[in-house]
């Protein structure tokens, strides 16, 4: 809607200071009780984030508000309000986490609004990063915030090193009066930030590949204990030569490893194995305990004879 007044109309700023600070100590309350509540939801999700909070002080919130009023007297529009009165960050460790995050707020609250900061930048710029989501106030929350500029809270969504980025490029660029950043620098800061992101998806992959590895080793765990119960009543020589052809091999579990020890070695762990099964299947039926023991002989290192490597020299 165009604005009519050809004039831009500053507005009185100890009126609108009194009224902040009569509501400020509401907005506090507000952003206690909404922190109370996001947590919950996004732990119930299997995520465990820091979750940050804070109500805008009032030089921060009147000096947006001019921002936004001469803006909108530029652009022959109606003003914008501030809309991160009250504000709350949740940082996790992974980028795949922020969709989760994202994801569970979005089943919980109504969302108004969503910016993704620093998409619109190409594969070739690097900068600030995060999502930011305008989220209607809870009912319950609404008589806190009786003076609120727009019934809506911020939830800023990052990871650690997003966060780490944003803290320090707040200080040297956004806070500074006077930034003595030249065309080297500003390169410096692209390139620590490039490295961040990097970082952020490499650690992001290295969590992709433990899941799959712990994922395979269940599975083959538990066709270990299916195994144990096809043989448990087959005569115990019969039974015990089964799980030992059945039971990894050192280097050959989940994730790899060294190559086995051959010749003398290897007899030595197959007699190893086979000597911490018979427990386990001497029984008509053996217990999920039982199982695990033989499963922990047969696979940890630690449980086996020490082998001497030949070494290659004469």
């Amino acid at each position: 809607m165009p604005m009519e007044q050809s004039v831009l109309v500053i507005p009185d700023k100890a009126k609108v200071q009194a009224t902040y600070a009569e509501s400020k100590p509401r907005y506090d309350e507000a952003l206690t009780r909404f922190l109370a509540i996001v947590e919950p939801i996004l732990t119930a999700g299997g995520l465990s984030p820091t979750l940050k909070g804070r109500v805008k002080e009032f030089p921060s919130y009147y000096a947006k508000k001019l921002r936004l009023l001469k803006q909108a007297w530029t652009d022959k529009t109606a003003p914008l309000p501030v809309n991160d009165i009250v504000a709350i960050r949740v940082v996790c460790p992974f980028l795949g986490d922020l969709a989760i995050a994202e994801k569970l707020l979005s089943e919980h609250f109504e969302v108004v609004e969503v910016e993704r900061k620093g998409a619109e930048r190409s594969f070739r710029e690097f900068g600030y990063e995060s999502i930011h989501l305008l989220v209607r106030i809870p009912e319950e929350l609404m008589p806190l915030c009786p003076h609120i500029d727009r019934n809506v809270i911020e939830i800023q969504l990052r990871t650690i090193l997003q966060e780490a980025w944003a803290e320090v490029e707040h200080e040297l660029v956004y806070k500074a009066e006077f930034t003595p950043v030249d065309e080297p620098m500003r390169r410096k800061l692209a390139a620590l930030n490039a490295n961040l992101t990097l970082s952020d998806i490499i650690f992001q992959e290295i969590l992709e590949f433990e899941k799959r590895l712990n994922l395979e080793l269940g599975q083959r765990r538990q066709a270990f204990y299916r195994k144990i119960e096809e043989v448990a009543d087959e005569p115990e020589d019969a039974a015990v030569e089964a799980l030992a052809a059945d039971a990894p091999d050192d280097g050959k579990t989940a994730g790899g490893g060294a190559e086995a020890v051959k010749d003398g070695a290897a007899g030595d762990r197959t007699a190893h194995e086979a000597s911490a099964l018979p427990m386990a299947i001497r029984a008509p039926r053996c217990s999920r305990a039982m199982a695990d023991s033989a499963w922990t002989a047969c696979c940890s290192p630690r449980s086996r004879p020490t082998t001497r490597r030949i070494s290659s020299r004469r």
